[in-house]
């Protein structure tokens, strides 16, 4: 069993290991969780981060899993030092074909 599958443990981990655990919560299609995992990174957010981490506990509570992904790498970005989620941005140039 990891310590991400047990609340309990949240307290003893990192801010780098919470998101790491919210990122195999994600992997492993795991809801609960992800949802513990956010309440907790929540109550060491600044807002807007704060809203939406507490945003993706209440998709997982609802079992909106693809949703709460989605919402979680948002929400982590400013943590893992991105402005915005993975992905292309607006001005990035396109890709060579």
């Amino acid at each position: 069993m990891t310590p991400y599958q047990h609340p309990d443990h949240l307290s003893a981990c990192s801010l780098t290991e919470l998101v790491l655990g919210g990122d195999w919560a994600c992997g492993q299609n795991l809801t609960a969780s992800l949802g513990e995992v956010a309440r907790h990174l929540a109550l060491h957010s600044r807002p807007p981060d704060r809203e939406r981490l507490l945003e993706v506990a209440r998709l997982c509570d609802a079992d909106e899993m693809m949703a709460a992904t989605e919402l979680w790498l948002v929400a982590t970005a400013p943590l893992r030092g991105r402005r915005h989620a993975p992905g292309p941005r607006r001005d990035d140039p396109p890709s060579p074909s």
